[in-house]
């Protein structure tokens, strides 16, 4: 995979930090102009008679910074699966104050996974975006209510381990430069 970092801007101010890309599918770190999140994209377009299909999820940068530190230092710890893989890092959300008329909310599902040892890709990144009934917890936290799930659009993206590491240092290069810049404004108490 060819690992690309650009200066583009789209519509919605986010502009792209890196982006690892193929023949087939496409994954891209966008920077929300803030120090709080970071978008991630992936986009397969195997398929080339029909539409891309597109899905991506908003992770905050102290995630984004414990996932790198995690894989840059070779501390692979997570749930180990029968395969060999290692679940690095999951998470599932619900956006809980948007309800369609049918009384769903957007979800996103992602998922870095370490593959075993016999997979040249070593890792895998896992993007799954849908709508389900949002549920509240007792402390007032939503959730995704069991058993309410569709799935809309799945990319999943094999990488391999200098990819992975030159995609996480290009997104914590872009982390650090904005924690200088909120330091400089003194936007950080």
């Amino acid at each position: 995979m060819e690992n690309q970092q650009t200066a583009t801007t789209n519509k919605n101010n986010l502009v792209q930090i890196c982006k690892i890309q193929n023949d087939k599918k496409l994954i891209e770190a966008m920077d929300c102009l803030n120090i709080e999140k970071v978008l991630l994209r992936g986009l397969d377009y195997t398929n080339r008679d029909k539409k891309a299909i597109f899905a991506q999820n908003y992770i905050s940068t102290t995630k984004l910074i414990r996932i790198a530190n995690r894989i840059l230092t070779g501390r692979f710890e997570g749930t180990a699966k029968p395969d060999g893989s290692i679940i690095l890092f999951s998470e599932n959300k619900i956006n809980g104050k948007y309800v369609d008329e049918n009384g769903l909310s957007p979800t996103s599902r992602f998922a870095i996974y370490r593959n075993g040892p016999n997979m040249s890709q070593r890792y895998k990144v896992y993007f799954d975006n849908g709508v389900a009934k949002a549920a509240k917890k007792p402390n007032g936290a939503t959730f995704i209510a069991k058993g309410t799930y569709k799935s809309t659009s799945s990319v999943t993206v094999f990488i391999s381990e200098d990819d992975m590491e030159e995609f996480l240092i290009d997104i914590l290069r872009t982390i650090r430069r904005h924690d200088i810049k909120a330091k400089e404004f003194n936007l950080n108490p």
